[in-house]
């Protein structure tokens, strides 16, 4: 299923559906923001993940969005572009941010903000070593098309809970990556 044809396409139903200002984050978990990167291919747009180290303490191995916390003295807008060049080496000149979707609360004490932005092809990329092991895109369309979206009990620091799960080749994407990106699936699809 084509969700979208173009890149530009897609950023202008999202810059209709989603909010140009940060959600309002809860009290109580800890505040995060992530960037949802949505790359400029010429073979069609893509969403960059990372995996994480599998010797982190926390979310070993996991494949989430570049993000992290959100300091005391910034916003979630600054926090996901501080958080995306720390990881990657995408610096802010290269994202254009598109808006927020609502805020993901984490079984594990975060509350996300999700800012969608654009990412220049021409970026050049620089994992951080000590955090990721692993830089890659998947295809828009597919983590977009909700026949790629399932529901699975999957089990996570001994507790088992249902989550949505995106595959794509030897990529288990899962948890709050997964719920965003269905999130962002629901925001911009014609119902």
């Amino acid at each position: 299923m084509q969700f979208f044809l173009t890149l530009d396409q897609f950023a202008d139903r999202a810059r209709a559906r989603l909010s140009p200002l940060p959600p309002a984050m809860p009290a109580g978990p800890v505040p995060s923001a992530v960037l949802v990167p949505v790359v400029r291919r010429a073979t069609g747009p893509s969403v960059l993940l990372t995996q994480r180290r599998a010797d982190l303490p926390h979310h070993p191995g996991q494949i989430c969005f570049p993000g992290g916390r959100i300091h005391e003295d910034e916003e979630p807008l600054q926090a996901a572009l501080r958080e995306t060049e720390e990881e990657t080496g995408i610096t802010r000149r290269h994202v254009t941010p598109l808006g927020f979707l609502d805020p993901w609360e984490t079984g594990t004490g975060f509350v996300i903000a999700p800012l969608v932005g654009i990412v220049a092809a021409n970026c050049r990329l620089r994992p951080c070593a000590r955090e990721v092991e692993e830089i890659f895109e998947v295809p828009l369309e597919t983590v977009l098309d909700p026949d790629n979206h399932v529901q699975e009990m999957v089990e996570s620091r001994g507790v088992r809970r249902l989550h949505w799960i995106i595959r794509h080749h030897e990529h288990f994407i899962w948890g709050a990556t997964a719920g965003i990106l269905r999130m962002l699936w629901e925001r911009l699809h014609d119902w």
